[in-house]
């Protein structure tokens, strides 16, 4: 037998062999969005395909999209084990300050009587952004133009990472107007510890050592991130609560919803039956919310509705081409010039160019210029491009 990461695959064996691969959906893939890239699933699938006496067997809370389509059309044999997840408690977030919403008198009564409990918000810090309430000005990095985001100890980049001090008075208009918006896990921590002093609050964000969650003393919640997903042992909890959760959902990701599911169900399934699971939203009317509770099959079918009307994988193959240059002007009359050349092709689709978010990384600029196209090559059309593009076959993020 051998344990293995996805490099292990590389490995040529002499002898008839079964791949097991376990939650590979779950991974953090952000660290593979390079080119090139290689999904571990379409290489085992191949190793398979090509050596007879290799076999693959998926494991998995809840496939992608794309491997759960292809799954459905091609000669796999499949078996759902699954049952639905309950005890979900669905709350709609209270207007007003998004901070504030965590202390609701619902949530508070939970989280009072927990000896092991779990909250998560993706968002680091005390504050999401620093902004002046008399110019608007917003502090944003001066390497990459992301929105600085405010720690204790001053402003950090969560694109380049570059620090910086938190100002006093507006650098724009010199007024003593900057307040801080949005929250962070800093910003919920303290609100708990006022709350519940008899509670340990313990923070997991990335900022904060690795949680031993063996050596807390109950009662204790912890406060984390995602990065905090791996570090939990969901079977002790007693209570889970996810705080604004609708921010994962990223309009710029068509895979958000995907993403948001996967990572729900890989926790509200590992934890007891009797504990207490919240996910606190703004707005009940969102239907994606309502499939945490139903077997994947329901979720399936409501996702591959919005990629057929979008026009999205796996109705479609996607091709990012991105270039960047020192120069802004550079960038926009390059793209937009390829732009105008692809639109004389009739083959396939192509999407104006559109910034980087944020378009200003390291002191480059960068535009993407987005290609839908049928399965086949698109050798026409990388011919057309000098090395300075970057060809991005099937993105992780958009």
């Amino acid at each position: 037998r051998l344990f293995t990461t996805r490099s292990g695959v590389m490995l040529q064996p002499n002898k008839p062999t079964t791949w097991v691969v376990v939650n590979c959906e779950l991974s953090d893939h952000t660290q593979y969005d390079q080119n090139p890239r290689y999904d571990i699933r379409v290489l085992l699938t191949e190793r398979a395909r090509f050596l007879h006496s290799e076999s693959v067997i998926f494991s998995t809370l809840a496939p992608s999209i794309e491997q759960y389509t292809y799954t459905r059309s091609s000669n796999y044999t499949t078996t759902n084990t699954q049952v639905p997840v309950s005890n979900v408690r669905l709350l709609e977030r209270l207007s007003g300050d998004a901070s504030a919403t965590l202390l609701s008198e619902q949530i508070m009564v939970e989280l009072s009587h927990v000896t092991q409990g779990f909250v998560y918000i993706n968002r680091k810090g005390l504050y999401s952004v620093l902004v002046c309430t008399v110019c608007k000005w917003q502090a944003r990095c001066t390497s990459c133009s992301a929105l600085l985001k405010v720690r204790d100890s001053g402003m950090v980049c969560s694109m380049c990472s570059s620090t910086t001090s938190q100002p006093i008075v507006c650098p724009k208009c010199n007024a003593a107007a900057l307040v801080g918006l949005g929250t962070g896990t800093r910003n919920i921590a303290q609100q708990l510890q006022k709350k519940l002093p008899q509670h340990t609050i313990v923070l997991c964000d990335g900022d904060s050592p690795d949680v031993d969650q063996l050596a807390l003393q109950s009662p204790y919640i912890i406060v984390g991130t995602q990065r905090a997903m791996d570090k939990v042992l969901y079977q002790k909890l007693d209570c889970f609560v996810s705080v604004l959760a609708d921010f994962d959902l990223i309009a710029t990701d068509f895979r958000s919803y995907e993403h948001v599911y996967q990572l729900y169900q890989r926790v509200l399934r590992s934890m007891s039956v009797d504990a207490m699971r919240i996910v606190q939203v703004a707005s009940l009317e969102n239907d994606f919310w309502n499939f945490l509770t139903q077997p994947y099959e329901a979720f399936w079918k409501y996702e591959m509705k919005s990629r057929k009307k979008y026009s999205l994988p796996p109705y479609v193959k996607l091709t990012k081409l991105l270039y960047s240059n020192q120069s802004q002007h550079v960038v926009e009359t390059t793209v937009a010039s390829m732009y105008k050349t692809l639109l004389r092709h009739n083959t396939f689709t192509v999407l104006p160019p559109q910034p980087l978010q944020p378009y200003k990384q390291h002191q480059k600029y960068y535009q993407y210029i987005l290609v839908k196209h049928a399965a086949e090559s698109l050798s026409s059309l990388v011919d057309q491009l000098d090395n300075a593009w970057l060809i991005d076959r099937d993105p992780e993020v958009l």
